[in-house]
């Protein structure tokens, strides 16, 4: 369901065109989504970590012979992003000048919950920055103690819009005072 609402469901809404490309994305050829974004001036492209390095293993001799200056916004879903990806994806896809939006959440939230907000946020290689605003989310360690620049878990203070009923009250024995306890991530 998340899948669609960020790729179909909330695009159309906001009157966007949204070009989806299902399939291997070195078929017939590495470049197949520099090619895509060419062809139809893709402004916002949005893919997963594993996808960007995969495309560092191609070389950048793929995307260099495309014009991708359409591009004005770079997205990170799936896992955390590490710092060569990030740089990467931004020097060579974004040409220093797309911001990129690494963001944060899970399934049983419905939602984005942390994520630079360009032009509002620092941009931090490898990080998702902030919680965004209405979220009330914190580090903490294992022992449920404030805690940053360590893996750690991220527990939310308030009910995020798409928790309900026992899901709430499972997840919220998981750290004193949160109302869900996530898979471990490093936050500074």
């Amino acid at each position: 369901m998340t899948g669609h609402s960020y790729i179909v469901y909330g695009p159309l809404s906001a009157g966007a065109t949204t070009v989806m490309y299902e399939g291997a994305p070195d078929f017939p050829q590495p470049d197949r989504f520099w090619r895509l974004i060419e062809k139809y001036r893709v402004n916002i492209f949005y893919t997963s970590p594993t996808a960007i390095r995969a495309f560092i293993r191609q070389g950048d001799q793929w995307p260099n012979q495309h014009d991708m200056s359409s591009l004005r916004l770079l997205g990170s879903v799936g896992e955390p992003i590490n710092p060569a990806a990030w740089e990467w994806y931004y020097k060579t896809i974004g040409k220093e000048r797309c911001p990129i939006v690494d963001t944060w959440w899970q399934t049983e939230t419905g939602a984005i919950m942390i994520a630079p907000m360009p032009g509002a946020v620092a941009l931090k290689p490898g990080s998702g920055t902030l919680p965004l605003p209405g979220v009330l989310a914190d580090v903490v360690d294992l022992f449920g103690k404030p805690g940053r620049g360590r893996p750690g878990r991220i527990p939310h203070r308030a009910p995020a819009l798409a928790e309900h009923g026992a899901h709430l009250v499972a997840r919220s024995r998981a750290l004193p005072g949160s109302s869900t306890g996530s898979a471990s991530t490093a936050c500074t």
